[in-house]
């Protein structure tokens, strides 16, 4: 078999398509094309030709000095009347018909008239890659009419899109073909249009990868007869597809290449590399001894002096890999088994990365928290020239998952197994908060708990320093950087290593990003998203202007805190909110356009339960047989702790029979055991969980929660299933957990006056809390986290289609929210409440009066035993 890489690229290709490069000043190339022939004779190429974008210039260098290389280029084409661009190789070229395929690359239709009259063969290069990002199917029909030979095989596209491109040629037909001619007024100048010659080729842009593609015919004696092969369409396209990695790579060699020769002096490479790294990092580079590392390595010393330190491993392996093993094609085409040469260089540059990432922002905290506010600012400066390193890899998965839209387009046209087709469905779950007391952990740790035992694939994935104790699939990312919040020090802000983070997403291959929180992991699960082109959802859990509001008192952070939320929620596929008053809320501000279902919430009703009552828990507390107001949460400020403290002042004043029990742990906790050192009958627990906490529910008598932030309440529901009736606020979530006047009472919102008439309502009619608390056991049992959970999974996996397929987020009519099913009914109407607070007659019974009468009796024996 005879081998060539038909598509190439030289230093002469010169206007890479990416801002940065251009910016930079990059070529998309650095390859000389002498260095180029003689790589791809090594790597066995039988003829040579470089397919330079809209130049010949380096095909024509090596053409004069070698009998077996030809010159050939890769157009960029247009379509009349549009601004849909395509590529065509053109091979074997004279001067003058490449200056008339510039001039005729105006017109496709010129363009291929021309050269189908000149005898030359062209070819359609990449055919699944959507340059210029306007393609259409429309656009790739007119290609298939107007051009004989496809690419079949290119080393830059993914495998998938190689095959959906092999899919495309074997499905075409006479039917097609006559169909097409006739919608598109193209008759084919060529026999049998719908059997296309083949191709294959490296697509190299970086000088490393030349040959990892080729196209392919049985025998030739040299170029006229090879090109003879290829006209007659007896060639294939062999070779290897591209991974993001391999992208990145060739755009890391241009980056590498372009800064070394714009900012250093000429001279050897160990000192052109110092002063860039002088450059870039200032005194940073005093601590990391580049120049002796490069040098020895240059010079062939196998270790340079001194105990090396950490970053000058990281700079010593990446140096061993690209001047040794970036050389070897074997390591470069996968051909040597246990190494993976991509995912080594990747690791390295990721570490080094980080490391030079960590160092700046610590310097920076440090500085900033004494007060230093230019030297953190000089030392934040750092960590932009360091992200140059970076931006190869984002352009590299960027690039290639970006063709995924123009791909499933060309599927579905045309009826063929979409890329990544009959991949099951597999979640990365991503959170800021997993471990922390707090709803949003406590709603993540039981949805990774579900999964885990029904074997469905999701996978928690969140950044803490250390591996957090966890019952469920999750992956824990170390941070680069985390520190803890001023003024909040319980709550450490973690910055996740972003390189590593897309990475693995893509290696899992996971078909859906769930959003948990808008924080820095939140951020970067919606950038991992973008880039790999998957379908996300993000569920809103916690009313961040609310606490912004709250906990600053200044409006301007409560604006700040719409517009991260508006960027966040406003560019995922579907949102999902806790109670109807966020759907409301959020479409207010700014996201009325959005897809916003309500999360189906549930609680363990096993778990928590009346049964559970045993008031001789209270002991422990120094607590006696008084009527129980219970709190669970955290204990925070923005919670409205101050508020309930106050109402259970007043309600202590007129009555000794009351006490408060406030169950959890958070930073306003010592503060509030000082505020209200001096009222009597208070019990503060810490943290408590398990059914050392049903317990607590269970024997108390009223549920207190006078927190206006919270988007749902789970501890109000939990309150509901022990068999507590509620007291809410009318702002926030809560709200919605309770049936007003069945199931518990809604207060005010700051309201000390009204909060405390509810809970004295409560307080004083003992009647009216058993049937409040029967009747929240009722509404509780309806709410399974089982139903919830399923329902919550069967409705994301139909979320991919408005993500795939039309606008992407817009809701097309009123679809139904994913918490069908989870209810089997309304609730009754609620019971009148005649004064005096008894229920009125006319009240419908409960479902089971004699279960309530049953569950009475057991409370009075209990407390007959304390």
């Amino acid at each position: 078999m005879v081998k060539v890489d038909m598509h190439c690229h030289s230093r002469h290709s010169d206007k890479p398509i990416y801002w940065p490069l251009r910016k930079l000043g990059a070529r998309e190339s650095y390859t000389a094309p002498e260095e180029l022939y003689r790589r791809l004779k090594r790597r066995g190429m039988a003829f040579v030709t470089i397919t330079d974008h809209d130049t010949i210039a380096g095909a024509v260098e090596i053409a004069e000095r070698h009998d077996d290389a030809f010159v050939s280029c890769e157009f960029t084409v247009r379509f009349p009347g549009e601004e849909a661009e395509a590529h065509v190789c053109a091979y074997d070229l004279t001067e003058e018909q490449f200056r008339r395929g510039r001039y005729f690359a105006r017109d496709v239709r010129e363009f291929a008239a021309y050269f189908r009259e000149q005898g030359v063969v062209t070819s359609v290069a990449h055919p699944m890659h959507d340059v210029g990002g306007r393609l259409e199917p429309r656009h790739l029909e007119q290609l298939v009419l107007l051009f004989e030979h496809f690419e079949e095989v290119n080393g830059l596209q993914l495998p998938e899109g190689n095959q959906l491109n092999r899919e495309f040629l074997a499905r075409l037909t006479p039917e097609r073909i006559e169909e097409w001619s006739r919608q598109h007024g193209i008759e084919p100048a060529f026999p049998e249009p719908w059997r296309k010659g083949r191709l294959g080729g490296s697509d190299d842009h970086s000088g490393f990868f030349l040959g990892r593609a080729w196209t392919e015919v049985p025998a030739a004696e040299d170029v006229a007869e090879f090109l003879r092969a290829v006209r007659g369409r007896e060639s294939r396209g062999r070779g290897l597809g591209a991974s993001a990695l391999t992208f990145a790579h060739c755009a890391l060699t241009s980056t590498a290449e372009t800064m070394l020769n714009h900012f250093c002096d000429p001279g050897p490479l160990h000192e052109r590399a110092t002063q860039l790294a002088r450059l870039v990092y200032g005194d940073q580079i005093e601590e990391v001894e580049l120049a002796s590392r490069l040098k020895a390595h240059a010079d062939g010393v196998a270790e340079p002096p001194d105990e090396p330190t950490p970053e000058e491993m990281l700079i010593e392996g990446l140096v061993r890999i690209v001047m040794r093993d970036w050389h070897d094609p074997n390591l470069l085409f996968d051909r040597v088994v246990g190494r993976d040469l991509q995912e080594e260089t990747f690791v390295i540059v990721n570490q080094l990365f980080n490391t030079l990432i960590r160092r700046a922002l610590t310097a920076w905290w440090e500085h900033a928290r004494r007060g230093r506010l230019m030297d953190a600012f000089t030392k934040l400066s750092l960590i932009f020239p360091t992200g140059i390193v970076a931006i190869p890899y984002l352009m590299g998965f960027q690039h290639l998952h970006a063709d995924k839209r123009y791909q499933r387009r060309v599927a579905r046209a045309y009826d063929l197994p979409e890329p990544g087709a009959g991949r099951p469905e597999k979640w990365a779950w991503f959170t800021d908060t997993v471990v922390d007391v707090n709803g949003v952990a406590r709603t993540i740790q039981t949805v990774a708990k579900l999964a885990e035992q029904h074997d469905t694939p999701i996978t928690m994935v969140t950044c803490h320093p250390t591996p957090p104790p966890f019952e469920g699939r999750l992956r824990n990312f170390a941070p680069i950087h985390h520190a803890a919040l001023p003024e909040y020090e319980s709550m450490v802000l973690s910055i996740p290593p972003l390189l590593e983070m897309l990475r693995w997403c893509e290696k899992e291959q996971f078909t859906r990003i769930v959003i948990s929180t808008p924080g820095p992991v939140g951020l970067v699960a919606l950038w991992i998203a973008k880039i790999l082109d998957l379908p996300t959802v993000a569920v809103y859990h916690t009313d961040l202007p609310n606490y912004a509001r709250i906990l600053t008192d200044d409006p301007a952070m409560e604006q700040l805190a719409w517009h991260l939320v508006r960027f966040l929620y406003g560019k995922v596929d579907r949102i999902y909110v806790l109670t109807e008053a966020y759907r409301r809320r959020l479409q207010e501000n700014g996201l009325a356009d959005r897809d916003i279902r309500i999360f189906p919430k549930g609680t363990d009703v096993t778990l928590f339960h009346p049964d559970r009552r045993d008031v001789t828990v209270w002991k422990r507390y120094g607590l006696n047989g008084a009527t129980k107001l219970l709190y669970v949460g955290r204990v925070s400020r923005e919670k409205g702790l101050d508020l309930l403290g106050e109402a259970y002042r007043r309600l202590r004043r007129e009555r000794e029979d009351v006490e408060l029990v406030v169950v959890g742990d958070g930073p306003y906790l010592d503060e509030l055991r000082r505020k209200w050192a001096d009222v009597p009958g208070v019990a503060f627990t810490g943290f408590v969980e398990g059914e050392e906490l049903a317990a607590l529910y269970a024997s108390s008598d009223v549920f207190a929660f006078p927190s206006t932030t919270d988007t749902y309440g789970s501890v109000v529901l939990e309150a509901q299933a022990a068999g507590l009736p509620a007291v809410v606020t009318d702002q926030g979530g809560p709200r919605e957990v309770i049936v007003e006047g069945r199931t518990g009472l809604v207060a005010r919102a700051g309201d000390v006056e009204d909060f405390a008439a509810a809970l004295r309502r409560l307080v004083s009619d003992r009647e009216l809390r058993q049937e409040m608390g029967y009747q929240g056991r009722l509404h509780a049992e309806q709410r399974t986290w089982e139903n919830a959970f399923r329902t919550f999974w069967d409705a994301g996996r139909e979320a991919a289609e408005p993500h795939r397929g039309g606008p992407s987020g817009r809701t097309q009519g009123r679809e139904p929210d994913a918490t069908a099913g989870v209810v089997a009914a309304p609730p009754p109407d609620p019971p009148r409440i005649v004064p005096g607070g008894a229920l009125d007659d006319a009240a419908p019974a409960p479902q089971d009066r004699g279960a309530a009468r049953e569950g009475l009796r057991r409370e009075a024996r209990a407390e007959s035993r304390a």
